[in-house]
């Protein structure tokens, strides 16, 4: 990737199985093709990728290339709010934090962020934005923290599963805006 900011944003819909799409420039780079109780298949351009999830308190992520039928990461929830990915004959490993506020980073092994993630509720549905500069990583590295950062955040799994905030009427969510790129 080349180190200039790249934005990434979705909407989505609070049914289970609706159709949920990542865009760049409005353009789908990414789609939840497949929703399962135990696993989800996310399509990019460039791989099909199944994301299988082991356990209730202290989940395992395993992220398998279906073209190759390789495991070619673990993703492991740490007891707080976060987790850790290993990939890559190197055992690359990136950590998971939890920011506070629904607001998320991937850092590297020196602690440097690679991406920020952020979540929001509104009547309609999650809306969600990524900024990341992608430095140093190839495209299968940069397609791994992107497919499992979107995928936690859209099963709400990286703050401890807490669940959709409601209205005293029971409507979700908490009727605020789209944020904006500027809001870290």
């Amino acid at each position: 990737m080349s180190g200039d900011l790249v934005v990434f944003n979705w909407r989505q819909p609070f049914t289970f199985y609706a159709e949920t799409k990542l865009l760049l420039n409005n353009s789908e780079v990414a789609a939840v093709i497949r929703r399962e109780e135990i696993g989800t298949t996310i399509e990019t351009a460039y791989n099909k990728w199944y994301l299988k999830q082991v356990g209730i308190i202290r989940t395992t992520i395993l992220l398998r290339n279906i073209q190759t039928g390789l495991t070619e990461a673990v993703y492991k929830a740490s007891w707080s709010n976060g987790g850790v990915m290993r990939f890559g004959q190197e055992n690359k490993k990136f950590t998971w934090r939890d920011n506070g506020s629904k607001k998320f980073d991937w850092l590297d092994e020196e602690g440097k962020s690679w991406g920020k993630f952020q979540l929001e509720f509104s009547k309609k549905g999650k809306l969600g934005i990524l900024e990341t500069t992608g430095e140093k990583l190839d495209q299968n590295e940069f397609e791994l923290l992107l497919v499992l950062g979107w995928y936690l955040c859209i099963n709400e799994l990286g703050y401890g599963g807490a669940g959709y905030e409601r209205f005293q009427d029971g409507t979700p969510g908490n009727g605020g805006s789209f944020p904006s790129s500027k809001s870290f």
